[in-house]
């Protein structure tokens, strides 16, 4: 449906929404008991267990972090700067070694895997993108691990042309990865990994930089990937990306496990979302507002149950005939 004149803040769609919504809940919908986005059941892929580590010049960084990530999941890491979040991460690719019995893939150890075993199944990329270039053109830095790899000639050739046209990258296929600009450099990275398929995927804040059309782009790519069957965890603060694609999220504050549960389980946490330097999606501070106006109204809805609970299945807000779907 389309409202005029467009609401642009939460204030305007609510004010905007009051006038037509009835007072009392539409369709009774019960969608807001439910998980944000079902993940797949499935065991656990990735554990932490009671995960602790000190810097070398004392700083504690993590506290007897608790968290598990099934097998197929997009898992969302959140929380503040300096909460551990990326200390965390490089537990799981090997950049830090953790203690024996506190970090798993699969059922291996991680502690006790060798680096190659463990680089073929996890991929990283950094948060900072240039950390992992290593080729003098984009081109070759798509390939460089797929030639490690021994793929076939023809299919890099081909898994190359499609990222470099997935990704807005055609016209600098040749240039020097170093030369792009931020958001390019930031896209490359993610096309990189993506290009290797693996096992588990992890990304540092993969859509920081990027404007609307870039973010939403590589959203859907890593949605497509897990679909496919890639374990998804994103390091991030972009909470439009974790309430679109997260099954679940973990966050930490001061390096502790502060939550672990579905984005809208968490949505509804304002006391832990302050705590934690988060801020809930405007879709749902705008369902909160609703819902505080009209009894019965869901207090937390995707863009799909929105759909569903202002238009039903006729594709019209009820009582009124000049918004549609």
């Amino acid at each position: 449906f389309a409202l005029e004149p467009y609401p642009l803040t939460v204030d305007e769609a609510a004010e905007a929404l009051g006038r037509i919504l009835p007072q009392e809940a539409g369709n009774g919908t019960t969608a807001a008991q439910a998980p944000l986005s079902d993940g797949p059941s499935a065991e656990p892929l990735i554990e932490i267990r009671d995960l602790t580590y000190r810097y070398p010049e004392g700083a504690q960084a993590l506290r007897g972090v608790n968290l598990t990530v099934p097998k197929g999941e997009f898992y969302a890491l959140l929380g503040p700067n300096g909460s551990g979040k990326t200390t965390l991460a490089h537990h799981l690719i090997g950049l830090k070694r953790p203690p024996r019995g506190t970090v798993f893939l699969g059922r291996q150890d991680v502690a006790r895997m060798p680096a190659a075993a463990l680089s073929r199944s996890v991929g990283y990329v950094f948060q900072n993108p240039e950390h992992q270039f290593v080729a003098l053109t984009v081109r070759d830095e798509l390939a460089f691990s797929l030639h490690a790899r021994k793929v076939p000639e023809g299919e890099i050739d081909s898994r190359v042309q499609a990222l470099l046209s997935e990704f807005g990258l055609e016209e600098h296929a040749e240039s020097n990865p170093y030369q792009l600009s931020q958001g390019q450099k930031r896209r490359l990275s993610v096309a990189t990994m993506l290009a290797v398929e693996p096992d588990v995927l992890i990304l540092d804040e993969p859509t920081f930089g990027q404007d609307m059309e870039n973010a939403e782009r590589i959203a859907q790519q890593l949605a497509r990937l897990n679909r496919a069957g890639t374990t998804i965890v994103v390091i991030t603060h972009d909470m439009k990306l974790v309430g679109e694609c997260a099954h679940r999220a973990g966050v930490l504050v001061a390096g502790e496990t502060a939550f672990e549960g579905s984005p809208r389980d968490l949505f509804a946490r304002g006391d832990l979302l302050e705590r934690a330097d988060l801020a809930a999606p405007p879709l749902f501070e705008l369902s909160r507002r609703l819902a505080a106006e009209r009894p019965g109204f869901p207090a937390l809805m995707s863009v799909d149950e929105y759909e569903r609970e202002l238009c039903g299945s006729s594709g019209t807000i009820p009582g009124t005939a000049s918004y549609t779907a």
